[in-house]
Protein backbone atom coordinates (compact mmCIF):
# COMPACT_ATOMS: atom_id res chain seq x y z
CA UNK A 1 0.00 0.00 0.00
CA UNK A 2 1.18 3.50 -0.79
CA UNK A 3 0.87 6.12 1.93
CA UNK A 4 -0.76 9.31 0.78
CA UNK A 5 -0.46 12.73 2.31
CA UNK A 6 -3.49 14.19 3.95
CA UNK A 7 -4.86 17.23 2.17
CA UNK A 8 -6.52 18.57 5.32
CA UNK A 9 -4.45 21.74 5.38
CA UNK A 10 -4.60 24.13 2.41
CA UNK A 11 -1.07 25.31 3.28
CA UNK A 12 0.42 21.81 2.92
CA UNK A 13 2.83 21.04 0.13
CA UNK A 14 1.32 20.11 -3.20
CA UNK A 15 3.49 19.05 -6.14
CA UNK A 16 0.86 20.40 -8.53
CA UNK A 17 0.80 23.88 -7.02
CA UNK A 18 3.92 26.04 -6.72
CA UNK A 19 4.32 28.02 -3.51
CA UNK A 20 2.94 31.54 -3.57
CA UNK A 21 5.60 34.16 -4.34
CA UNK A 22 4.20 36.22 -1.46
CA UNK A 23 5.02 33.41 0.98
CA UNK A 24 8.58 32.70 -0.21
CA UNK A 25 11.45 34.29 1.68
CA UNK A 26 13.01 37.26 -0.06
CA UNK A 27 16.46 38.72 0.20
CA UNK A 28 16.41 42.50 0.03
CA UNK A 29 19.45 44.67 -0.48
CA UNK A 30 19.53 47.77 1.70
CA UNK A 31 21.94 50.53 0.64
CA UNK A 32 22.70 53.21 3.20
CA UNK A 33 25.50 55.46 4.41
CA UNK A 34 27.34 52.49 5.97
CA UNK A 35 27.22 50.42 2.76
CA UNK A 36 24.95 47.72 1.36
CA UNK A 37 23.70 44.82 3.42
CA UNK A 38 21.25 41.98 2.91
CA UNK A 39 18.03 41.51 4.79
CA UNK A 40 15.90 38.35 4.59
CA UNK A 41 12.14 38.84 4.99
CA UNK A 42 9.24 36.38 4.96
CA UNK A 43 7.94 37.36 1.53
CA UNK A 44 6.26 39.97 -0.64
CA UNK A 45 3.45 40.40 1.89
CA UNK A 46 5.93 41.90 4.39
CA UNK A 47 5.14 45.54 5.12
CA UNK A 48 7.64 48.37 4.88
CA UNK A 49 7.10 48.92 8.65
CA UNK A 50 8.22 45.31 9.29
CA UNK A 51 11.31 45.86 7.11
CA UNK A 52 12.16 48.95 9.17
CA UNK A 53 11.77 46.94 12.38
CA UNK A 54 14.24 44.35 11.05
CA UNK A 55 16.70 47.09 10.09
CA UNK A 56 16.45 48.52 13.61
CA UNK A 57 17.03 45.07 15.15
CA UNK A 58 19.99 44.23 12.91
CA UNK A 59 21.64 47.60 12.27
CA UNK A 60 20.57 49.65 15.34
CA UNK A 61 19.00 52.40 13.22
CA UNK A 62 15.85 53.61 15.04
CA UNK A 63 12.67 53.17 13.02
CA UNK A 64 11.79 56.85 13.56
CA UNK A 65 15.04 57.89 11.86
CA UNK A 66 14.66 55.60 8.82
CA UNK A 67 13.56 56.76 5.39
CA UNK A 68 13.27 53.93 2.86
CA UNK A 69 13.04 54.75 -0.83
CA UNK A 70 12.99 52.94 -4.17
CA UNK A 71 15.39 55.37 -5.80
CA UNK A 72 18.93 56.41 -4.82
CA UNK A 73 17.92 60.09 -4.57
CA UNK A 74 15.27 59.23 -1.96
CA UNK A 75 12.49 60.94 -3.94
CA UNK A 76 10.03 58.02 -3.61
CA UNK A 77 9.69 57.44 0.15
CA UNK A 78 7.89 54.16 0.83
CA UNK A 79 4.67 54.06 2.84
CA UNK A 80 5.03 52.05 6.07
CA UNK A 81 1.62 50.39 5.61
CA UNK A 82 2.37 49.16 2.08
CA UNK A 83 3.69 45.67 1.39
CA UNK A 84 6.83 44.97 -0.61
CA UNK A 85 4.69 43.54 -3.42
CA UNK A 86 2.48 46.66 -3.50
CA UNK A 87 5.61 48.81 -3.62
CA UNK A 88 7.03 46.89 -6.59
CA UNK A 89 9.72 45.28 -4.43
CA UNK A 90 8.44 41.70 -4.32
CA UNK A 91 11.35 40.26 -6.34
CA UNK A 92 14.32 38.57 -4.75
CA UNK A 93 17.28 40.96 -4.60
CA UNK A 94 15.21 44.16 -4.71
CA UNK A 95 17.20 47.25 -3.71
CA UNK A 96 15.99 49.71 -1.07
CA UNK A 97 17.75 52.96 -0.25
CA UNK A 98 18.02 53.91 3.40
CA UNK A 99 18.63 57.43 4.61
CA UNK A 100 18.77 58.33 8.26
CA UNK A 101 16.92 61.47 9.27
CA UNK A 102 18.58 63.67 11.82
CA UNK A 103 16.70 63.56 15.10
CA UNK A 104 14.51 66.61 15.32
CA UNK A 105 15.33 68.81 18.25
CA UNK A 106 12.33 70.26 20.01
CA UNK A 107 11.76 73.94 19.35
CA UNK A 108 12.67 75.82 22.51
CA UNK A 109 9.80 77.61 24.20
CA UNK A 110 9.98 81.40 24.14
CA UNK A 111 11.14 82.97 27.39
CA UNK A 112 8.31 83.97 29.71
CA UNK A 113 7.20 87.58 29.57
CA UNK A 114 8.07 89.71 32.61
CA UNK A 115 5.12 90.00 34.95
CA UNK A 116 4.45 93.07 37.13
CA UNK A 117 3.94 92.25 40.81
CA UNK A 118 0.25 91.86 41.51
CA UNK A 119 -1.59 94.56 43.37
CA UNK A 120 -3.40 92.98 46.24
CA UNK A 121 -6.41 94.16 48.11
CA UNK A 122 -4.42 93.97 51.34
CA UNK A 123 -2.00 96.64 50.12
CA UNK A 124 -4.82 98.95 49.03
CA UNK A 125 -6.76 98.28 52.27
CA UNK A 126 -3.79 99.14 54.48
CA UNK A 127 -3.48 102.54 52.85
CA UNK A 128 -7.19 103.24 53.29
CA UNK A 129 -7.21 102.06 56.90
CA UNK A 130 -4.15 104.11 57.77
CA UNK A 131 -5.63 107.19 56.22
CA UNK A 132 -2.66 107.43 53.91
CA UNK A 133 -0.21 107.77 56.81
CA UNK A 134 3.28 106.44 56.16
CA UNK A 135 4.52 103.14 57.65
CA UNK A 136 1.02 101.90 58.29
CA UNK A 137 0.47 104.20 61.29
CA UNK A 138 -3.17 104.84 61.92
CA UNK A 139 -4.20 108.44 62.17
CA UNK A 140 -5.96 109.57 65.33
CA UNK A 141 -7.93 107.51 67.75
CA UNK A 142 -7.30 104.46 69.80
CA UNK A 143 -6.10 101.19 68.34
CA UNK A 144 -8.75 98.80 67.12
CA UNK A 145 -10.50 96.77 69.80
CA UNK A 146 -9.94 99.27 72.62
Amino acid sequence: AIARRSSASPDSYSPNRPPSPLAMPLILRIRGASGTHRLTVEGGATTIAAVKALIEAQKAVPVAAQRLAKDPQGLTILDDAATLEESGLGANGSMLYLTEAEPEEPVPAPPPLPVAPPRTMATAGERVMSGGAPNGAMSGGAPNGA
